[in-house]
């Protein structure tokens, strides 16, 4: 191969890494409002059973309340870290 050959063979090579980060960071930026989304009124959902008083008389809900609202703020942790990597 010449060095005009493998010049051209780069820069196509360079265009085709370009729009395969383009479509990674596109994925990504689905992914993240696919999981983001429904954590975050998950979340909102979980807020206002802490605000209800039948709930705070009851030592066994409020617990398994503030597991599930712990899991789902760590999932959401997870979701922003592992999304936030930079992908170009």
């Amino acid at each position: 191969m010449s060095s005009a050959e493998d010049a051209d063979e780069v820069a196509a090579l360079r265009v085709e890494l370009a729009r395969l980060n383009a479509l990674v960071a596109t994925n990504c930026r689905e992914l993240g409002h696919d999981l983001r989304s429904p954590l975050t009124s998950l979340l909102g959902f979980l807020e206002l059973l802490h605000e209800m008083p039948a709930l705070a008389d009851d030592a066994r809900a409020a617990t398994y309340l503030e597991r599930c609202t712990s899991s789902a703020r760590r999932m959401l942790a997870v979701v922003e870290d592992k999304l936030s990597t930079p992908w170009t």
